[in-house]
C-alpha cells in the first residue's frame, strides 16, 4: 500500500451511508427551524468519545492515533460552488494547518512518512430552490494493520468528524467558516497529543 492515494469504493459506500443517516436525523429539526425562523443556518455534528475495556480506542481516544505524525497531505474532493472551489478550500485548509504548526506534505513527501497520512475533506451540497443542505467530512487516513493478519496493512480513517447542516439562502462565507471550525477540531486533537510531548523533549 505504498502507492499514491486512490479512491476506495467501499470507503465511499460507508461514507454515503453515514451521510444518509446524519441527514435523516437532522432534516426534521432543520425544517422546523426554517419554518419558524426563515433565514437560518442549522448544523448537527457527530463527535468522537475514549477507550474500551479491551484497550481499543474509540471516540476522542482516537486522537492518540495522531501521535508523532510529522505532517499530513491535504486531499479535498472537487467542489463546484459559486465563490468556492475545491482548490480554494484546499489552500484555506493548508494555510490553517501551517499557521497551527502542522506540516503540510506534498504527495512525494507523504510517501516517505510512516503510515502515508493524508487529511481527507469532502464538502457536499444539495440544492432545492433557496434551501441548501450540506454534509462535511474531515478524516485523517493512514495505514493500519489487521490484528488477525499483522502482515496486512490498509488505508483507514483513524480520526474523523462529520457535520450536516442547512441554510437559506446559500452563504459561502458561512460554509468556509464551518469547514475552518471543524478543521480546528483536528488541530486541537493533534496538538493535544503532540505539542506537550515536543515541549518535554
Amino acid at each position: 500500500m505504498c502507492g499514491g492515494w486512490q479512491s476506495d469504493s467501499r470507503h465511499d459506500e460507508i461514507e454515503m451511508r453515514t451521510t444518509s443517516f446524519l441527514f435523516k436525523q437532522a432534516v426534521p429539526l432543520i425544517y422546523v427551524c426554517l419554518w419558524f425562523c426563515g433565514s437560518i443556518t442549522v448544523t448537527a455534528s457527530t463527535a468522537s468519545a475514549q477507550m474500551g475495556a479491551n484497550g481499543i480506542l474509540y471516540g476522542e481516544g482516537k486522537r492518540d492515533t495522531l501521535r508523532d505524525l510529522t505532517g499530513v497531505e491535504v486531499v479535498v474532493e472537487p467542489l463546484d460552488v459559486e465563490g468556492l472551489s475545491g482548490s480554494l478550500l484546499k489552500t484555506d485548509l493548508e494555510t490553517q494547518l501551517e499557521q497551527a504548526g502542522i506540516r503540510v506534505l506534498r504527495e512525494k513527501e507523504r510517501l516517505n512518512q510512516p503510515g502515508y497520512p493524508y487529511l481527507y475533506v469532502r464538502l457536499a451540497l444539495l440544492h432545492a430552490d433557496s434551501f441548501h443542505t450540506y454534509s462535511l467530512e474531515i478524516s485523517l487516513n493512514q495505514t493500519v494493520t489487521l490484528t488477525r493478519y499483522p502482515s496486512i496493512s490498509v488505508f483507514a480513517p483513524t480520526w474523523w468528524v462529520h457535520a450536516v447542516g442547512a441554510m437559506a439562502p446559500l452563504d459561502v462565507s458561512m460554509l468556509r467558516t464551518t469547514v475552518h471550525d471543524y478543521l480546528g477540531k483536528f488541530i486541537q486533537a493533534y496538538q493535544a497529543v503532540n505539542l506537550q510531548e515536543n515541549s518535554i523533549r
